[in-house]
């Protein structure tokens, strides 16, 4: 909730102004005289109720109602407005850096469980990599690799038209190979902070219930035999199936260094037994890879692809200021993934309520039914398209310019940046804006 404040504040702002208007607001003292036009009884704010239809009406209110209450939610109300609404195969992800510690928090939200969090240190792994730092780094580093990447990307655009001779253009692409490379491995090592729950980042994969529960039997019995061994704990703990989920969905073939971060953390649940995890930890990344290898080939003797995602499987990603940088839908583990972003997560609640609202004409009605993401649609004719703003992209421009003119329900600017209103019209009338 900490998450896009200022941009919260904006759009309670503008839905209190629109409820103004449909309310056959007048003018005030405070406000900007009215010119001929408006006095002759055609100004929008006092014929805007007869343009707006009622679902849309009671809707604004309901929205503007909950934005004022929302500082008031308990956990109970949270997890009733913001976590159950999401559609049953959406995975949302929030993302929170705080620098000055160099710590990332992770918070996965599915509807109907709670929202599951992890407080993931940066430098974890740094302690552990015994000389291998170079594949650690810091939120620093990435920051400062990643602006560089984007203004060298942006330098080389503007020269590209300068490329006459073949030597110019080749050395064009080397540039370009390489930024690509500086990328991919700067992204490879921005996922080595997630470590062994790297999975929080991912959608929901095909899974076998009968073995995620005796996964889950199995690891508590794993941690839970090695720290009885050095503490003599007789109380278990037990490891929630979000966690278990998140570990499998390392795969068939996880990393060491995965293993003995997910070691790592099951034996510090166990922080009051005084443990030596360094020295426990090897036993339980054995244990580890054999109950994730047996997990995968007994689903798949049941007939289930563990690798593959569930039908309209999606996560939205919900980034803080400092994440906001990265493309971090171009990670490793998501590259495969259908994924968006979101600045918070009211405005995804927005969407989801002006789905229903539109679609049921009650934003009150929200069954498990409707609750599956399949009623939250968009037109694929209502298309508003910006070609080439800029005008440096003739290449791209030419490659896409006929396929887009050629679909007659489609409207858009090719070669040239759109005027203010066009931005606003396209906004108002289209489901997309491409």
């Amino acid at each position: 909730m900490a998450k896009g404040i200022h941009i919260r504040r904006l759009t309670r702002s503008s839905l209190s102004e629109k409820l103004q208007k449909l309310n056959g607001y007048l003018p005030s003292l405070d406000d900007w005289p009215a010119d001929d036009h408006e006095s002759s009884g055609n100004h929008p704010r006092l014929n805007a109720a007869t343009l707006m239809p009622k679902w849309l009406q009671s809707h604004i209110t309901t929205l503007l109602e909950q934005y004022d209450r929302d500082h008031l939610l308990d956990d109970a109300q949270f997890q009733q407005q913001y976590v159950d609404i999401i559609p049953s195969n959406w995975t949302v992800c929030s993302l929170t850096l705080d620098p000055t510690h160099n710590d990332l928090y992770a918070v996965q939200m599915r509807a109907g469980e709670s929202p599951f969090i992890l407080k993931l240190p940066l430098n974890r792994i740094v302690k552990r990599c015994k000389g291998e730092q170079n594949e650690c780094v810091e939120y620093q580093e990435v920051d400062t690799e990643m602006k560089s990447i984007v203004q060298e990307s942006d330098e080389t655009i503007q020269y590209s038209s300068q490329c006459k001779t073949p030597e110019a253009v080749r050395e064009w692409w080397t540039k370009r190979h390489s930024l690509d490379t500086r990328l991919k491995n700067l992204l490879y090592r921005v996922e080595g902070w997630f470590g062994g729950f790297k999975g929080i980042l991912c959608g929901q994969r095909m899974e076998s219930s009968s073995q995620i529960k005796k996964f889950q039997e199995g690891l508590d019995k794993l941690i839970h035999k090695v720290v009885m061994k050095s503490a003599n704990k007789k109380a278990k703990i037990e490891f929630s199936l979000q966690l278990c989920r998140i570990i499998l969905q390392l795969g068939e073939s996880p990393s060491n260094r995965e293993l003995e971060d997910v070691a790592c953390f099951t034996l510090s649940c166990y922080d009051d037994c005084l443990i030596d995890i360094d020295s426990s930890r090897t036993n339980v990344t054995k244990g580890l890879h054999s109950l994730i290898t047996a997990y995968h080939e007994n689903a798949k003797r049941n007939g289930i692809d563990t690798s593959s995602n569930k039908r309209n499987d999606h996560v939205i990603l919900i980034l803080d200021k400092y994440m906001q940088i990265l493309p971090l839908e171009s990670l490793p583990i998501l590259r495969k993934q259908a994924t968006s972003r979101l600045p918070c997560l009211s405005f995804l609640r927005d969407r989801i309520l002006y789905a229903k609202s539109k679609k049921l004409g009650d934003i009150s009605i929200v069954s498990d039914e409707n609750n599956a993401g399949n009623n939250i649609s968009v037109s694929g004719q209502s298309v508003y398209y910006v070609l080439n703003p800029s005008g440096d992209l003739l290449d791209t421009q030419k490659q896409f310019e006929k396929l887009f003119k050629s679909n007659q329900n489609w409207n858009g600017i090719a070669g040239a940046a759109p005027m203010e209103l066009q931005c606003k019209d396209a906004l108002l009338s289209k489901d997309i804006y491409m």
